[in-house]
């Protein structure tokens, strides 16, 4: 008689292999994601849950103040290692003014935090112009400006380019 070998299980390994390559997915996937956190969204400037609770509010202040005002971006090109300013046209309808606009204004860019400054603005005939400030890297940067006169708040947002 001939001895028989003893089959190992081989499905048994490829089940168990495979389950501890979907839990190292998972765990990837997870510590992975929380380099980008949802909550960092700065064109409201209030957290993510503030913005949910009062959104319809939010969104209705924001269309009766573009009602009474309007912001347009001057250039949007700045230097790297340059003095630059934020320079927009700020136009008030019949029966507003932009003496009582109060706001700030943050300049970041797209992908991280890190490089985030607060400006200080004021009003120069119709332009609304932003301290100066330097960049120190190249590429996109936005302009996230809230501006408030006391009933209504209005936010936007601009693309630059440093070069």
């Amino acid at each position: 008689m001939q001895k028989s070998k003893k089959r190992k299980p081989l499905g048994l390994y490829v089940i168990i292999l495979s389950f501890i390559g979907i839990i190292t997915a998972c765990v990837w996937t997870i510590v992975f994601s929380l380099d980008y956190p949802v909550y960092m969204d700065n064109y409201y400037f209030s957290s993510v849950d503030e913005v949910d609770r009062n959104i319809n509010e939010i969104e209705a202040s924001q269309e009766r103040f573009e009602e009474k005002y309007s912001l347009t971006l001057v250039d949007k090109v700045i230097y790297q290692g340059k003095d630059s300013q934020v320079k927009a046209i700020a136009r008030a309808n019949l029966g507003s003014s932009l003496d009582n606009l109060s706001g700030e204004i943050l300049l970041t860019r797209p992908d991280t935090s890190e490089f985030d400054k607060n400006l200080k603005f004021k009003f120069e005939d119709i332009y609304l112009i932003s301290e100066n400030f330097k960049v120190n890297k190249p590429g996109r940067w936005q302009v996230f400006i809230k501006l408030s006169d006391g009933k209504d708040t209005g936010f936007y947002k601009f693309e630059l380019i440093a070069s």
